[in-house]
This record gives C-alpha cells, sequence and structure tokens, in this order.
C-alpha cells in the first residue's frame, strides 16, 4: 500500500478512495469540495469502528470511506491508530493501490500527536 503525506490545507487530488472520520451523532468530516449522498448518510451513527463506504457525489474522490471515531471525549491516539488500520485493510481489500486519509485540524485540536497515531496505524 503506497502512503503519501499532504497538507490538508492543500488542494485534493484525484483518488479512487478517500477516507474520512465521523465523530457520534456529527456529519463526517469532509474535503472542501467532496459531498456525499445525505440518504446514505442517515443510517450511519458515527459510533467507534462504525463504518460505510459510498460513492462520492462531487469532488476528486471516486469512493469515500467515512470511519465512525465515537464520541469527541473518547477519541485518544489508539482509537486513532485504529481506524487508520481499518481504512487500509479496507482499501486493500478492495484491491486498492492507494487511499487517501483526510484530517481536518479541528480533529488535531482535539488530540495531540493526531497526525504521528494515524500513520502508525497505517502501518500496521
Amino acid at each position: 500500500m503506497k502512503i503519501v503525506s499532504r497538507d490538508s490545507g492543500a488542494k485534493l487530488t484525484k483518488t479512487e478512495l478517500l477516507c474520512v472520520f465521523a465523530f457520534e451523532g456529527a456529519k463526517p468530516m469532509c474535503p472542501p469540495g467532496v459531498s456525499l449522498e445525505r440518504d446514505i448518510l442517515a443510517n450511519f451513527k458515527g459510533g467507534f469502528r462504525d463504518a460505510l463506504r459510498t460513492d462520492a457525489v462531487k469532488g476528486p474522490a471516486r469512493r469515500v470511506l467515512v470511519l465512525g471515531l465515537g464520541k469527541p471525549a473518547d477519541l485518544d491516539t489508539e482509537r486513532l491508530r485504529r481506524v487508520a488500520a481499518m481504512a487500509v485493510k479496507r482499501a486493500e481489500a478492495a484491491g486498492l493501490g492507494s487511499l487517501v486519509v483526510w484530517t481536518s485540524g479541528a480533529l488535531a485540536k482535539k488530540c495531540a500527536g493526531a497526525g504521528v497515531a494515524l500513520a502508525e496505524g497505517a502501518r500496521l
């Protein structure tokens, strides 16, 4: 699996699979320009390790994998490691050679060491 790190402020490039995160009861944190179908999201709760894969309605991503983080108060580096590992496993199971994991700055503010934890999880 090819893993690339980019600044989240940079424009998202074309990708087969984009992974984004959502807290319990909240909308997924998508990069600007990426839209998902509302009807599909209606049943997604955002509990820890909940997963939903869907086609993107708009944007450079063909498909989007939404992974639940659970309650914001429960977020820690171990949860981030686990969801990053989940994202890579899902991409590999789909036969994809690459994956874009996108996070917002808000996630890093909620959990110190978020970037390192995501990178570690992706390598598991």
